[in-house]
């Protein structure tokens, strides 16, 4: 692979004395192995591919050790993509864009869509609205005709996010439902609506439903171990507890949060504190 991937998995059934290794190709690398409820979640970032990733864990002599094994594939996105959103992460708009540039004529219809969907989060960031959503709209439609499900639910999602902070709630929700009518297709993508409509709800002022979108992503990404947005649905409610004037609950969720600090995103932390 061209950029690293963090590669995370659930043990369950095993305490948190249990001890895990990760090997990368038979030889071991380091990992981190955090408490959740019923086992532990392992991570481990694969820095190049392919690369055939063992997980070895044992939970003392009464109970037998167990193996899982996984083939890490390279990316076959070109590698100006995969630059691109390296740039884009970093923060270095103008050399992503130019990155782009050489491949937005790709022949590949699903490449010429991530492109497009790459342009639309840059222009985001850039606080250009209008050609967000234009690039998203149609990055949602060549994804549909590509078979992109992954790539067409995260585009919708970020487009639900920019109408809502707009103030056009009902685009927002029409966004979403086409995500959840690719549920079938892609169930634990189709896991995230909830949280998006919590805060389309949440910023109407519906708060117990809210509240209910937003307990139920919680336990979705604390399952598969989304922690970013954990961290972001957590924070929501504690935000939406706090309206509702249920402090005492809030301030349980806040401690949550505070237990989990060290691996929490900067501005989630600091929010969290305003909070305490």
């Amino acid at each position: 692979v061209a950029a690293s991937r963090v590669l995370t998995q659930n043990v369950s059934g095993v305490g948190d004395s249990a001890t895990v290794q990760v090997l990368f190709d038979g030889r071991p690398t380091p990992s981190e192995a955090i408490a959740v409820g019923g086992g532990l979640r392992v991570r481990a970032v694969v820095e190049h591919a392919p690369v055939r990733v063992t997980l070895e864990y044992a939970d003392g002599p009464e109970r037998p050790e167990g193996e899982w094994s996984l083939d890490v594939r390279p990316s076959s996105d070109p590698e100006a993509l995969v630059r691109a959103e390296g740039l884009r992460d970093a923060g270095k708009f103008d050399a992503a864009l130019s990155a782009l540039a050489t491949i937005r004529q790709h022949p590949d219809l699903g490449v010429r869509a991530k492109v497009l969907g790459l342009v639309g989060r840059i222009a985001l960031a850039q606080g250009a609205h209008k050609e967000a959503i234009a690039d998203l709209e149609l990055s949602i439609r060549m994804k549909r005709v590509a078979g992109a499900v992954f790539g067409e639910m995260s585009d919708r999602y970020a487009l639900s996010s920019i109408w809502k902070n707009e103030g056009d709630y009902a685009a927002a929700r029409e966004v979403l439902l086409g995500a959840q009518a690719l549920a079938p297709s892609y169930p634990a993508g189709a896991m995230r609506s909830r949280y998006y409509e919590g805060t389309v709800s949440k910023a109407t002022a519906d708060l117990r439903r809210a509240l209910s979108l937003f307990e139920g992503a919680a336990l979705d990404f604390d399952r598969l171990g989304v922690e970013s947005l954990w961290f972001s649905v957590t924070l929501a409610r504690a935000e939406t507890l706090h309206k509702l004037g249920r402090d005492r609950d809030a301030r349980t969720l806040v401690e949550q949060l505070a237990r989990r600090i060290p691996q929490t995103p900067h501005c989630t932390r600091a929010e969290a504190v305003e909070l305490i």
